[in-house]
């Protein structure tokens, strides 16, 4: 009878069932693992966990190897593949260098022995055929590495390359479905249960970050984080290349010696002499891993890529940094606007909270920030890609999506604190209209004082260059009074003028429309009703109050009318210069003897003709004697 492969049905059983591969490829990874637990007990087996071979005996076993295919070209030396009886293995040919002894790259290799996860190789063998040479044994053996699964797609795109070749390591990674990369392709399967390229980059996404949070937590740091170093099978990505890193369990987990890795894909604090976080450094170099795979999803040309991290080489070290800096966020902006226009994420931007598949070129701008501080730990990135996939969880494989109930939890607890904030947004909000309202009414009543103060301004303006235009009232006063121009002395420069001894009262007409201020003045009462006592009515208070007014009483300057609030009703032009101003008190010219200077107000031009000769103003306000009835 025939088989499945020829197109014969056995009788009694059905074909082969929906990831049949996948799953018949799952078990050949359980049965090779229980065969590599079994060699451990052959004395002729190098184990890990036994003393280094070396000498003839190593020689001898590795002549046991058959090699099957050159996988390629490392830092430290040449990768084959090899068999040894029905399991597949690879091995990594290490040439001694400088400095270092077989031993101490052993001590180096022997790093990846404390890990056991399935997304990381597994180090099972190490033996020296000859002195300068140090050989691992490392299973998986895988089909080819991510750098080559971006390459053979771009290849496809463009039309270039050897399509046979190509075709055959996707058929070798179960990848058959082309119809998301070559849409005219006559061979494609357009009912295919097999993955398609793209979602097959998406996947190895999400399991490498929980590969490298499983690093992380067991204390190890890979330091060479790059395409080349993920393997690729079928349904199965591997970490591997463990030759420089580093077990900082018990350690301060910075470095402060030697740049390890490649410059293509090192972190910028590498380059730094004040140490850096080993940790941190993988994530930048993740970032970097996770922006070529993002080229290729969001279907951006390599070379763009590739041209972002060239830098000239003439250029100082810091100068090389910022360029390549500048370069990579202008990237991230072109994938940006590819992304929105590319199935899945059509529907979908960058900050939106929705349970649809977002894409990552946010998350991986974190990652590759300068800043180290401001970088997520791989746990937390790896968080972020179940949550960026949606519901389906697209960035991670059958192998590391988390349960539902996982996704439900963390949705509900985005609904919830988004809930919080939303009351909190509008109760601030409704304070912020509060106080933009009071800031509004703030501004309106400064506005009216600004324009109230703008107006007063005007009107003392108006004021102050009228009365300076008009002709002097004292001028036009002493040139038609000639008897008072006799009276008042010139004023002279530097000195304030003597005031006349007499008053001439021809003066009264210049203010005899003006109110008269009401102020009460010391004033001797009368005696006429004091009853007569035996004594000197001299020695009396009142009397020595009366005599000492009296002697005085030529001595009292009067209030100057300036200023007075009773003539602020009919103002009058005077010199301010001249005058004094209410409230102030003249010098004195002598320490005894007070000046006996009145303050006359320079009369008006309207009226020059005396009302009353025989009283004077000036003479009555100075008076301390003259009463108001007599005024």
């Amino acid at each position: 009878m025939g088989d499945w492969a020829r197109g014969w049905t056995r009788v009694g059983q059905t074909g082969p069932i929906q990831h049949y591969g996948r799953i018949w490829e799952a078990e050949r990874e359980l049965e090779e693992l229980s065969i590599i637990d079994s060699w451990n007990e052959d004395d002729s087996w190098p184990s890990i966990n036994k003393p280094l071979f070396n000498g003839p005996d190593a020689k001898r076993f590795d002549t046991k190897l058959v090699k099957l295919d050159d996988l390629g070209y490392g830092a430290f030396g040449r990768v084959e593949k090899v068999s040894y009886g029905t399991v597949c293995l690879a091995r990594k040919r290490i040439t001694r260098r400088r400095g270092f002894t077989i031993d101490d790259l052993r001590k180096e290799s022997l790093t990846m022995q404390k890990l056991d996860h399935r997304h990381v190789v597994k180090l099972i063998a190490t033996y020296a055929p000859r002195t300068h040479e140090l050989c691992l044994l490392i299973w998986p053996a895988a089909i080819c590495n991510l750098s080559t699964l971006l390459e053979d797609i771009e290849f496809l795109r463009l039309e270039e390359g050897d399509r046979e070749d190509i075709i055959e390591r996707l058929d070798a990674l179960d990848i058959k479905d082309l119809s998301a990369i070559e849409p005219s392709s006559e061979d494609q399967l357009l009912h295919s249960t097999t993955k398609c390229p793209l979602e097959f980059l998406r996947n190895t996404i999400g399991c490498i970050a929980r590969a490298m949070a499983y690093c992380h937590q067991n204390d190890v740091r890979h330091l060479d984080i790059k395409p080349s170093n993920i393997l690729l099978k079928a349904d199965r990505v591997y970490l591997a290349d463990f030759g420089v890193s580093r077990d900082v369990s018990g350690q301060d987990q910075t470095m402060t010696e030697g740049v390890p890795g490649t410059e293509r894909w090192r972190a910028p604090e590498l380059y730094a002499d004040n140490g850096s976080s080993m940790q941190l450094s993988d994530i930048y170099s993740l970032g970097l891993v996770f922006l070529n795979i993002a080229t290729v999803l969001y279907n951006v040309r390599l070379a763009d890529f590739d041209a972002a991290l060239k830098y000239p080489s003439r250029n100082t070290q810091e100068e090389q940094l910022h360029e390549r800096e500048k370069k990579l966020n202008s990237h991230l902006e072109k994938l940006t606007s590819h992304a929105l226009v590319t199935p899945p994420f059509m529907f979908t931007y960058e900050g939106q909270e929705t349970v649809r598949p977002r894409p990552v070129v946010n998350l991986v701008a974190r990652m590759i920030t300068p800043n180290p501080k401001h970088r997520l730990h791989a746990y937390k990135i790896d968080e972020k890609l179940s949550m960026l996939g949606g519901i389906h969880q697209i960035y991670h494989g059958e192998c590391c999506k988390r349960p539902i109930s996982w996704v439900e939890d963390k949705w509900d607890k985005k609904l919830t604190t988004l809930t919080s904030l939303r009351k909190e947004n509008d109760r601030l909000k409704q304070k912020i209209n509060e106080l933009e309202g009071r800031d509004r009414t703030y501004e309106l009543r400064l506005e009216h004082e600004r324009k109230g103060h703008e107006q007063a301004v005007t009107i003392l303006q108006k004021n102050d260059s009228s009365s300076k235009a008009s002709p002097s009232a004292l001028v036009t006063f002493l040139s038609t009074s000639p008897a008072r121009a006799e009276s008042i002395p010139a004023p002279e420069t530097g000195r304030i003028p003597t005031p006349p001894k007499r008053y001439n009262p021809q003066g009264v007409n210049r203010i005899s429309n003006i109110a008269i201020a009401k102020l009460y003045k010391h004033v001797t009462p009368s005696r006429s009703e004091t009853p007569h006592l035996n004594r000197d009515q001299s020695s009396t208070d009142s009397s020595m109050s009366s005599s000492v007014f009296s002697r005085h009483s030529l001595e009292t300057i009067s209030t100057p009318l300036q200023g007075s609030p009773a003539l602020d009703r009919n103002p009058l032009p005077v010199d301010s210069e001249k005058v004094p101003s209410w409230g102030q008190l003249p010098k004195q010219t002598h320490p005894r003897q007070r000046d006996s200077r009145v303050a006359t107000p320079e009369p008006p031009p309207l009226s020059l003709e005396p009302s009353s000769p025989a009283f004077s103003i000036p003479s009555a306000m100075s008076s301390p004697r003259t009463l108001r009835s007599e005024i």
